[in-house]
C-alpha cells in the first residue's frame, strides 16, 4: 500500500505529515475535522477504492507530460496570442493535451 497516495486522494482536505511513506509517523494536525485514520481504514481504501489512487497518479503523470512540453510561460503566451488572433499556438497546446488524455487515461 502507499499510504501517502490514500491520504492524499481521501484526506487532502486535512492537515497531515507523513515520513517516508510509513504509517507509524503519519502526524495528524489536531485543528482536523476528522479523526486520524487507522492504518486498517486506509488499506481498506487502497484494496476497495482504487481507482480515485490511479486517477490521481495519472493526473499527475499528465500534468508532468504536458509541463515538459509546454510549460506555464508558453501555455501563457498561446493563450495571449489566441486573443491576437493567432490560434496556432492554442491550438498546439490544446492537440498536445488531448494526445496526453489519450495517451493516458483515467480509470473507470
Amino acid at each position: 500500500m502507499n499510504t501517502s497516495q490514500v491520504l492524499e486522494v481521501f484526506y487532502s482536505e486535512h492537515q497531515w505529515f507523513i515520513t517516508n511513506d510509513d504509517y507509524e509517523t503519519l502526524v495528524w494536525s489536531e485543528s482536523n475535522s476528522a479523526p486520524k485514520p487507522s492504518l486498517e481504514e486506509l488499506q481498506e481504501k487502497w484494496d476497495n477504492d482504487k481507482a480515485p489512487i490511479e486517477n490521481n497518479v495519472i493526473q499527475q503523470t499528465r500534468q508532468g507530460e504536458i509541463l515538459a512540453k509546454w510549460p506555464m510561460e508558453k501555455q501563457f503566451e498561446a493563450i495571449t496570442e489566441y486573443h491576437m488572433d493567432r490560434p496556432e499556438k492554442l491550438e498546439e497546446l490544446l492537440e498536445h493535451i488531448q494526445q496526453v488524455k489519450e495517451n493516458l487515461p483515467k480509470a473507470s
